[in-house]
């Protein structure tokens, strides 16, 4: 998935400085809640290749979406049982 599918799927950019950090720089990412107790999280901007994005979720970890064909079936099937 593409940083502009994050965007349109209403994603929060969550921006964190090197100050925050400590690690030698600022980087990004982005985050949104499915329901309460599950949050997926984007791959930080300095990992992205070729504007390929992924999810995972730390509640979950074996979650790894690639695509938003695949988040819309995670998000759908949370929609019909939450």
């Amino acid at each position: 998935m593409t940083e502009e599918e994050l965007i349109n799927g209403k994603f929060q950019k969550i921006d964190i400085s090197d100050q925050e950090s400590d690690n030698g720089f600022d980087y990004y990412f982005y985050q949104k809640s499915l329901c309460d107790g599950l949050t997926l999280y984007s791959s930080c901007d300095i990992d992205v290749l070729n504007n390929q994005w992924f999810l995972k979720s730390y509640e979950l970890p074996s979650i790894h979406i690639v695509n938003m064909e695949d988040y819309q079936k995670l998000k759908n099937a949370i929609e019909q049982i939450v």
